[in-house]
């Protein structure tokens, strides 16, 4: 083997080695990033909100108290799509989670070559 296909090959898997340390990171970011667009997005609203006049008029209160049954299905309407919701990112933190075990698996695959690369160099 000569010095230049050693190199070439040594660029390869350092090159792995970082693709694979980078796509990491931005898994690892890519979370807690989300999340805090999405809190502040409902900050954001919360406060537009509260700005408008959100106070019923009399006859919607009194249609509120005759009819509590539809009052319950929609609350009941309401939880099911947060279960929904909740059952969705469940479901797709564990593909996350699977993928980022997937790109472990690979970055230490690629430490231990060069782990055994550096000390195959080393002894004479």
């Amino acid at each position: 083997m000569t010095t230049r296909e050693a190199q070439r090959e040594n660029l390869l898997r350092w090159g792995s080695f970082l693709i694979s340390a980078m796509a990491l990171l931005f898994a690892f970011l890519k979370g807690p990033v989300a999340w805090s667009i999405r809190a502040a997005i409902q900050e954001q609203l919360r406060t537009e909100l509260t700005s408008y006049n959100t106070r019923p008029s009399p006859p919607v209160l009194r249609d509120r108290l005759i009819d509590p049954g539809e009052d319950l299905l929609k609350r009941l309407n309401h939880d099911q799509a947060v279960l929904q919701e909740v059952t969705a990112a469940a479901q797709t933190n564990t593909f996350h989670l699977l993928d980022l075990t997937r790109r472990l698996a690979v970055v230490e695959t690629n430490l231990a070559t060069l782990k055994q690369d550096f000390y195959a160099r080393q002894i004479p």
